[in-house]
């Protein structure tokens, strides 16, 4: 309790420095407001004022339409798109997603993604759920796939699997529209004490645009050690980058610890000069701008109470604060940056229908 006290109290009196120092800006009045004809992301209850994470999901077409994916009551989900969300006219068309009810317990953890190809034909929805099994750290992954035809705003194919290279792993779209995975197929303890070394065994593949069949693919492993005073380490196996040298390659990456699953968004961050507080969500296309969601609270108990949620946008050149936009702590809400016609918007989605766009400066 004391280190978690004293760690919290660090965090909270450097981001009100940094307040005090005028770097965020109240909010502006949004350019652009929109209500989808579609019901709110169910809400559950949460203690206090802890923030979930939003169920509902926000991507962006190459040519700028936004779509946001969103649960609905009765285990179902719609995939809404908003073109010319920027102009006087913006167009709306809404499409049935079959999945399962949103959410997560002890037993059963149920989230949607989506990907959408550079080329703005197709967009692929995962629908994904992890159940429990007997062993406590293991999950049994399904996911429900479905393929969109973007012209036609149509469902072109739709199937359930548990292969893991579709169901559970992280997915990464190259600038030449080349879908990777990655996907941890085993994740075994050498012994049953804690700090014991973990073996896991990774597959990565490329996967072909729009059937998802596997062109290439290769796998290799990773052991996690414990070294004092520098915490978990993983080392991939010597031969791991010769026998994906293809999946690297239509990745363009060097290493197996450059595919999907690590977050390059962070490791850009690090040079940033952010509140102790705020969590990067995304980097601008162009480098420009860095999205971030902060919060300000207060410890009840063993619990962080959070008081004050905003969405901050620095520059990366001088890691000044260009825009700030608040948040209620309780309300789902997911944000993104988007590029229009020359010009930085902030798209922001609360209650999984509520759209605000905010250009900026």
């Amino acid at each position: 309790m004391g280190s978690f006290s004293h760690t919290w109290l660090s965090s909270f009196l450097a981001l009100s420095t940094w307040l005090s120092a005028g770097w965020v800006e109240q909010t502006p009045a949004p350019t652009f407001t929109y209500t989808l004809h579609a019901q709110k992301e169910p809400h559950p209850w949460s203690l206090g004022e802890i923030p979930l994470p939003a169920s509902t999901v926000l991507a962006t077409a190459p040519e700028g339409a936004l779509l946001v994916l969103i649960p609905q009551p009765e285990h179902k989900w719609v995939l809404k798109e908003i073109a010319g969300w920027y102009t006087d006219t913006p167009k709306e068309r809404s499409l049935a997603i079959a999945g399962r009810a949103v959410g997560h317990d002890e037993e059963v953890w149920i989230t949607g993604d989506l990907t959408v190809a550079r080329d703005s034909r197709y967009a692929l929805i995962r629908i994904t759920t992890r159940r429990r099994s007997t062993r406590p750290e293991v999950f049994n992954v399904e996911a429900a796939v479905t393929t969109v035809d973007l012209n036609t705003f149509t469902v072109v194919d739709s199937r359930i699997t548990t292969d893991p290279l579709i169901a559970g792993a992280q997915w990464s779209l190259t600038t030449d529209n080349v879908l990777v995975s990655n996907a941890l197929k085993q994740h075994v303890r050498i012994n049953d004490q804690s700090t014991s070394p973990v073996a896991d065994s990774y597959q990565a593949a490329v996967l072909d645009l729009p059937d998802l069949k596997v062109s290439d693919a290769c796998n290799y492993t990773k052991v996690l050690e414990l070294h004092d005073g520098s915490g978990w380490q993983a080392k991939e196996e010597e031969t791991a980058s010769f026998k994906c040298a293809g999946v690297l390659k239509a990745a363009k990456v060097r290493t197996v610890n450059e595919l999907p699953g690590e977050n390059s968004t962070a490791k850009f961050a690090r040079d940033l000069h952010a509140p102790p507080s705020c969590n990067i969500i995304k980097i601008s296309d162009d480098g420009r701008f860095a999205l971030y969601d902060c919060s300000e609270g207060h410890q009840a108990w063993d619990v962080l109470i959070i008081t004050s949620r905003s969405l901050l946008v620095l520059s990366t050149a001088s890691s000044a604060s260009v825009l700030s936009v608040t948040l209620k702590p309780k309300q789902p809400t997911i944000a993104t940056l988007v590029t229009m016609e020359g010009h930085q918007y902030l798209v922001v989605v609360r209650d999984g229908i509520s759209i605000e766009a905010y250009r900026i400066p």
